[in-house]
Order: structure tokens, then sequence, then C-alpha cells
């Protein structure tokens, strides 16, 4: 399934049903496309964008 990256709008929380319904981070997140990321990007819940550059290894804690 083709995946994309979105972010929340800022003050919104947005439960990732693929995670439990933990909310999707405020850097954002890469998800499935599909219909409920459809959804909340028509809704103005989400935007579709890239991952911002950070540091190498920064998510895992890399050494």
């Amino acid at each position: 399934m083709k995946r994309i990256y979105v972010t929340p709008v800022p003050d919104r929380v947005v439960p990732n049903p693929a995670k439990g319904g933990a909310y999707l981070p405020a850097k954002g997140e890469e998800v499935d496309h599909g219909p409920y990321w459809v959804r909340r990007l028509s809704d103005g819940d989400v935007i579709e964008g890239k991952p911002k550059a950070g540091k190498p290894g920064s998510e895992t804690g890399g050494e």
C-alpha cells in the first residue's frame, strides 16, 4: 500500500488507528494511504508533507 507522511494541524490531536488509537505525533508520521487518512486530509485535521530532516539516528536514539 502507498504510504504518505502526515502532520496534525496545530492544536489538533489525531488518533492513529494502526497504532491502537495512539495520537499522531506533532512532528508527523508516515502512514498507510487509506480511507481514514484521506478523510483526515479532507477534513483538515492533518496536512500531507515530507519529514523534516534531522540528525541521522535521532529518531532511534542512535549513537
